[in-house]
């Protein structure tokens, strides 16, 4: 695999525009599979100053009450990639279909960043493997240091 990284530029903005940054890659089909699937990155600074555990059963009680067919395979707080994490796996109907979604919140102080992997039920299993590994590699940029002053 080779080592992916989000900042690509360096330039101005507003202070008062909020980063809600989105990284998106299209998946190779599982083989015989018939869906398309993804892997997405984003960041969400509406988490601010909110504890994060709050914030996560807010966005998970977001979603199931806003998906029609919702259908919840997993929802647990853990740590990882030393951070406070939250895991929500769960399926839904769209256009007639059933998609499979994975979701990864991670606790970034004011904002989260969210990895979510989309697939068809039949074929997320085929994704698992490389998701792992995906997952396993990310590193988030050490925080900025507390300034000390004499």
């Amino acid at each position: 695999m080779s080592v992916y990284r989000t900042s690509v530029a360096v330039f101005d903005v507003p202070e008062h525009w909020h980063d809600q940054s989105i990284v998106a890659f299209r998946l190779p089909p599982a083989p015989g599979g018939g869906g398309e699937a993804s892997f997405v990155l984003t960041k969400d600074p509406g988490k601010g100053v909110m504890p994060f555990p709050a914030y996560f059963e807010k966005q998970a009680d977001a979603v199931s009450r806003s998906l029609p067919g919702y259908h919840e395979v997993k929802r647990a707080l853990f740590h990882a990639n030393e951070r406070d994490a939250g895991w929500l796996e769960f399926q839904f109907e769209k256009d007639g279909r059933t998609a499979h979604l994975r979701q990864i919140f991670f606790d970034g102080d004011f904002t989260a960043v969210i990895c979510t992997l989309t697939a068809t039920p039949a074929d997320i299993a085929y994704h698992e493997d490389d998701w792992r590994r995906v997952m396993a590699s990310l590193r988030f940029d050490p925080p900025a240091a507390t300034p000390h002053y004499p």
